[in-house]
């Protein structure tokens, strides 16, 4: 069994500056989706 050895070098743009995380764009979609919620009863 020949295992190819795993010496990936790391990529620059981690070594440049940490990944930016993804945009919470989905977030505000499921906000729109959901009803206005009636007022509490009082």
């Amino acid at each position: 069994q020949h295992m190819q050895p795993a010496v990936t070098p790391p990529p620059l743009i981690l070594r440049e500056r940490p990944p930016t995380p993804p945009p919470a764009i989905p977030s505000e979609t499921v906000i729109r989706q959901i009803p206005a919620l009636p007022p509490p009863p009082r």
